[in-house]
């Protein structure tokens, strides 16, 4: 606001205008502090002046934002170590680590996660290009990688003159599997009827050995709430209740995004559009959110003799 305030006053005015330069004069602070464009009488500029649309400092950051986009686009993910001081790791009065303010790069595959420190940032694209799998070779004499399972296994080598030598002892990682709790709410159509629903799902999610959550068991309960009038024409809430138990997968490496099967049991029933011992088959999907999950149902009721088709829209807490 006060800027566009300032340009209105220098495009405005029909004073003179003198401009001095004295330090650094860039881009859109060049143009409102009456530039070249404002036509002033006189431009003069101390021998410590610098003018050009952008710093140098910044057209170096928008080169390198455009290449660690085009390496981000190959799976490789740059990272900036903001420590203004020496970072020094020490174990049992071995020095292990020595690294001052520099470039990490983050090399991702099907089977490697791969963490490479360079001082230089031009040093990182040839060493993104490297081939490891040498490495993965010599890492499959050490009896710490036999049969890792979903545990994660870390070690640390050194590759010189085509040479491969391990640096320390190897370890392993616990895959990063967790519980979750969702209570949730949503609404849905079985035949021609709408219900809103209430639901609880307890899941535990499995984790790869990168510590990403890949697969998921959930258990749930879940009440639908249909409504009808009575004989007496009294409006009425026939609740209908069902367990479920679903397996789903995560296909994405970015962000959440599950696909599940699924069956339920009916537990409780007082509606009447099932009746008899019924069961639900259900495909959950996400759109786009890992919350909001769109969900087709198929129910087979009356002593699963009859089927009714359902669809649903779920919320989680």
């Amino acid at each position: 606001k006060d800027g566009a305030k300032m340009v209105n006053a220098m495009a405005n005015s029909t004073v003179p205008k003198f401009t001095i330069i004295i330090g650094n004069s860039y881009g859109a602070g060049n143009y409102a502090m009456c530039g070249k464009a404002y036509d002033p009488r006189l431009i003069f500029a101390w021998p410590t002046a610098q003018i050009a649309v952008m710093s140098g400092a910044a057209a170096a950051k928008t080169l390198l934002q455009i290449k660690v986009s085009a390496l981000k686009s190959q799976g490789k993910t740059i990272t900036k170590k903001e420590e203004d001081v020496t970072r020094l790791r020490v174990e049992e009065a071995t020095i292990l680590e020595l690294l001052p303010p520099g470039w990490e790069i983050t090399i991702r595959n099907e089977r490697t996660l791969v963490h490479v420190y360079a001082p230089e940032f031009a040093e990182l694209e040839a060493i993104s290009k490297m081939n490891f799998e040498p490495v993965l070779t010599h890492l499959a004499t050490e009896e710490t990688f036999v049969n890792p399972a979903r545990m994660g296994v870390f070690a640390r080598v050194v590759m010189q003159n085509e040479k491969i030598s391990s640096a320390g002892k190897p370890g392993h990682r616990l895959p990063a599997d967790m519980l979750g709790l969702h209570p949730g709410a949503g609404a849905g159509l079985a035949g021609d009827r709408f219900y809103p629903e209430f639901n609880f799902i307890t899941a535990v999610y499995l984790a790869n050995r990168f510590s990403k959550n890949r697969q998921r068991i959930a258990a749930g309960y879940e009440l639908k709430l249909f409504s009808g009038r009575t004989e007496e024409n009294v409006f009425s809430v026939k609740p209908s209740s069902f367990v479920t138990l679903s397996y789903g997968i995560n296909f994405s490496g970015e962000r959440p995004r599950w696909t599940a099967l699924g069956f339920g049991y009916m537990v409780h029933n007082k509606s009447d559009i099932f009746s008899g011992n019924t069961m639900k088959i259900f495909l959950e999907s996400d759109i786009g959110s890992a919350k909001l999950n769109i969900v087709p149902e198929l129910y087979l009721t009356d002593d699963f003799k009859k089927s009714v088709f359902g669809i649903k829209l779920n919320y989680k807490f």
